[in-house]
């Protein structure tokens, strides 16, 4: 199976086919200037049961890692390279029972500092079955990042995601080409949490460029619904 694929029972990740409609619902973010043991973010309460919810932490050293990691979520990029930071992580998971208003907790080593983000979006009219994450791209660094989300291997439906996350209350801004959608949230003392996307029916390249020369890290990648 594909790394960064889940898929639910009775079904295949390659069903993704048939017409679907995603929405936004909310983002909810939060930071820590200082050095902490938990990282954390609440799910929002208008969360619904079937729900796809994304879920990026970012910690602020090379050094540090999550040590555990959310119940229950299928992580993305379970290593993140050690050569830069600050580091990403990101989970996703369609919510179930219990999930909306309840807390995401995921241990730091060493403690440090961290920025949390969970992003929420709604099938309109189909339940979905799984997803497979395509292309992912992680970069981090202290000077202004850019990456592109290339179409290949993807089938639509398909998120296009974009998350970027700085520190040192820096507040890093990106341009997203053919994005229909731009979250930005303050994350309070420690960073900003930032997102775009694009539901693509039929899937399209994207190109996406921060402006910011300061300490940050973004990731981009394609989340491939399948559905019933």
């Amino acid at each position: 199976m594909i790394p960064g694929t889940f898929v639910g029972p009775g079904m295949a990740a390659s069903d993704a086919g048939e017409p679907l409609t995603m929405s936004f619902v909310e983002m909810v973010s939060n930071s820590n200037s200082t050095s902490v043991s938990t990282a954390s973010e609440t799910i929002p309460a208008a969360a619904q049961v079937g729900d796809l919810g994304i879920a990026a932490y970012s910690v602020d050293q090379s050094t540090d890692s999550l040590t555990t990691v959310p119940t229950g979520w299928t992580s993305l990029i379970p290593t993140p390279s050690t050569t830069d930071y600050p580091r990403m992580y990101v989970f996703v998971k369609i919510l179930e029972a219990g999930d909306p208003g309840s807390t995401l907790s995921a241990t730091i080593s060493p403690t440090e500092g961290y920025q949390a983000a969970i992003t929420i979006f709604r099938p309109a009219n189909r339940n979905l079955t799984g997803f497979t994450a395509r292309n992912i791209d992680n970069q981090k660094g202290s000077s202004a990042l850019s990456a592109s989300l290339t179409t290949t291997s993807v089938v639509a439906p398909t998120l296009a995601i974009a998350n970027l996350t700085g520190r040192n209350n820096q507040s890093p801004v990106m341009t997203f080409s053919g994005a229909t959608i731009e979250t930005n949230v303050n994350g309070g003392t420690r960073s900003t949490g930032y997102i775009f996307y694009d539901i693509d029916g039929t899937p399209a390249s994207h190109s996406v460029t921060s402006n910011d020369t300061g300490r940050q890290s973004l990731t981009v990648y394609y989340l491939d619904l399948a559905h019933d």
